[in-house]
């Protein structure tokens, strides 16, 4: 009786494996939402928190379709659907939408540059992209605020125009050029730019280009020729310099009578390059200074006058409307 009863159990054991459903292809293929869990008899949520594992050893797809219509569940899509994941917000590397992203920004950062505006003024540009094109993939992934902005015209922008403008040397065989500075004061920092000038004979042209731009302590006559010799010499430009173009000021020229062997940038600019140059003054200030000198000589005070003829203009709509009637 006993051995009997122990082979009913074994029977009814046996039965109760053979009905235990596992999760298969078919299942994962119709409920895209569940992958495999621990083992054979169980599926895991993808939508549902990490962790969220459904048996499927009793009713098989019965029981994913019961966990769909969950409160769990439904509350889980509807938490997904309203959120984005962060990696949503980065391009991939190496991809197309990465480089049409860089390109934008680059596109950005020179309008930024070639208008004049503040790197601050990209602070809100991003965002505002954002909310303007909501649907455009590459307003959601542009992010070029004030730092980067900056960071691209320092770091690509301006090494890539100096370098085009050195390159038109070696393309156009430009034998010839001249170099010209100047201070200018920026609150704390003077401001010291390099220009370089050559004639284009495949175009026609004089060009004027931009190949050094940076801050010195003081603006000695010292300090400017060194710097003027570094740039030149860093770009390769120290042979086929041939003029020094400058104000009128002792500092560049030492006054009036041009002492070469003075203290000024040109005298030590000629010593440093150990070669014969041009010394080109500025004619708009030597216009200036003849106006200067000239209206002083005229029996009206040229000044004064034109002071009170803007004040009596500057303030006045109907004066100024009289005015451009006549």
């Amino acid at each position: 009786m006993p051995s009997l009863l122990l082979v009913y159990r074994t029977v009814a054991v046996l039965k109760m494996a053979k009905r235990k459903c596992k999760f298969t292809d078919d299942m994962r293929a119709k409920y895209t939402c569940f992958k495999k869990g621990r083992n054979e008899w169980e599926a895991e949520c993808l939508v549902c928190r990490p962790g969220t594992f459904i048996s499927v050893s009793h009713k098989g797809g019965a029981d994913l379709k019961s966990h769909l219509s969950s409160f769990k569940h439904s509350t889980a899509v509807r938490g997904a659907s309203a959120s984005t994941k962060v990696t949503s917000y980065f391009a991939t590397t190496g991809s197309k939408t990465e480089d049409q992203v860089s390109a934008a920004e680059g596109t950005y950062a020179f309008h930024t540059v070639k208008h004049h505006n503040s790197f601050l003024s990209m602070n809100c540009t991003s965002s505002l992209l954002k909310q303007t094109f909501p649907d455009s993939e590459l307003a959601k992934k542009f992010s070029c605020a004030r730092t980067k902005t900056e960071a691209i015209v320092s770091s690509v922008l301006a090494p890539y125009s100096v370098d085009s403008a050195l390159k038109s040397f070696e393309e156009n065989d430009i034998a010839y050029c001249s170099i010209t500075t100047d201070g200018s004061n920026h609150d704390g920092l003077k401001l010291f730019p390099v220009l370089v000038q050559y004639f284009d004979w495949k175009n026609g042209s004089m060009q004027s280009k931009l190949i050094e731009f940076t801050n010195k302590p003081n603006e000695t006559a010292d300090t400017i020729a060194g710097y003027v010799k570094e740039t030149l010499e860093k770009t390769g430009l120290s042979e086929k310099c041939v003029a020094f173009t400058g104000n009128n000021c002792n500092t560049m020229f030492g006054g009036l009578r041009r002492n070469e062997l003075g203290n000024n940038v040109f005298a030590k600019l000629k010593k440093m390059l150990r070669t014969s140059l041009v010394g080109v003054g500025c004619p708009a200030h030597i216009l200036n200074n003849c106006i200067h000198y000239g209206a002083e000589r005229m029996s009206i005070d040229i000044e004064n006058m034109m002071n009170k003829i803007y004040q009596y203009f500057s303030i006045y709509t109907v004066r100024t409307e009289q005015l451009k009637e006549l």
